[in-house]
């Protein structure tokens, strides 16, 4: 069965709006905590007694972290295969593509990614807002490079670029038309276009810590596993998406479409006070205030190109059967 974009964003509206109000409740609670871990004021000091907060939080959580973030960074998992079979071969050789499966994840994880850094944000947010989520998935990160072709026909082109995963886009280039030396057929192509290939940077799992501020699910569900509805709303620039287009994660169009409605993607108000106050606890302004006078609209005060995106990972019935 297949669903317009216009039926879809209907069925998940109800649930969009659930998740931003259960996200405002959640926000004013982390906001809470957060000045409770930097030793803001409480608001019930009197006069004439003593103003200090002593930052037992603070001092509590910065002394757990060292101990959890090397238990989780060492060597402290292992992958177990279940063998049916007693051949000592057969177990020999399972144990090893084990041993090589972990030495590759660690290979990913603390080489080719941050990984000590993303399991200590994700206990930091673990201890002070008493949750924290990783989000693990596949991505390819490449760059684009450019490579003049020669003159060559229509179906040359498209010849080479079935044969080529690399190419991404042919572009450019001037149409011509001549005779077929060998049948005198006319046939058109294109002189000076250029083949824009990908060169990949990385490819394989990736893990993310999403801070709890852009993490929107519905409410009474202990398990997220289990959860109907999860959306990860987070701030991406243009090249992103089209890198994500490209990459098959987003479908085809939605760079185009998204850039076409640059200035209605609205920020999310729901964390906005959090948001303030994880900067304000520093003596800073929140980026979103610098340039908010008369003259400037929301989209000069965000990154040139930026937009609030909704990742949402749902589970519908879209038929009789309930499935």
């Amino acid at each position: 069965m297949t669903i317009d974009d216009k039926d879809l964003l209907a069925l998940l509206r109800q649930d969009m709006d659930k998740a931003r109000a259960y996200q405002s409740e959640l926000s004013a609670e982390r906001e809470k905590h957060y000045r409770w871990y930097r030793a803001e004021p409480y608001g019930n000091e009197r006069p004439g007694w003593s103003q200090t907060v002593h930052p037992t939080i603070f001092s509590v959580v910065e002394w757990m972290k060292p101990g959890l973030v090397e238990v989780f960074t060492g060597d402290f998992f292992a992958f177990n295969p279940v063998i049916k079979s007693k051949d000592p071969a057969e177990q020999h050789d399972a144990a090893d593509r084990a041993a090589r499966l972990k030495r590759y994840v660690r290979h990913k994880l603390f080489n080719q990614q941050d990984g000590e850094q993303l399991v200590e944000d994700f206990i930091h947010d673990c201890l002070v807002n008493h949750y924290g989520v990783m989000k693990i998935t596949h991505r390819d990160d490449f760059d684009l490079t450019t490579e003049l072709l020669p003159e060559m026909t229509t179906d040359e082109i498209a010849r080479l670029a079935a044969s080529d995963p690399e190419i991404v886009d042919i572009r450019g280039g001037k149409r011509f038309t001549r005779p077929n030396p060998l049948t005198g057929i006319e046939e058109t192509g294109l002189r000076g276009a250029k083949a824009v290939r990908k060169k990949v940077k990385y490819q394989g799992f990736s893990l993310e810590v999403v801070p709890p501020s852009e993490l929107y699910m519905l409410p009474g569900y202990p398990d997220l596993r289990k959860n109907p509805f999860v959306a990860h709303v987070v701030k991406r620039d243009l090249d992103y998406i089209r890198r994500m287009e490209m990459a098959g994660v987003y479908r085809k169009g939605t760079a185009e479409a998204v850039s076409s409605r640059i200035d209605s993607r609205r920020a999310t108000g729901e964390t906005a006070s959090e948001y303030r106050s994880l900067h304000g606890a520093d003596g800073l302004s929140a980026p979103d205030s610098y340039g908010t006078d008369s003259n400037c609209d929301e989209r000069a005060r965000r990154g040139q190109g930026e937009v609030w995106v909704w990742e949402c990972y749902t589970r519908l019935a879209l038929d009789e059967t309930g499935l």
